[in-house]
């Protein structure tokens, strides 16, 4: 999912992932 961008999406799973992507 990293790849269709986790910034955008609003999933659950992914919401980890979007304050993540400030480090990476």
């Amino acid at each position: 999912d990293k790849s269709a961008g986790p910034w955008v999406t609003s999933s659950s799973t992914n919401n980890r992932h979007t304050n993540a992507v400030d480090g990476e």
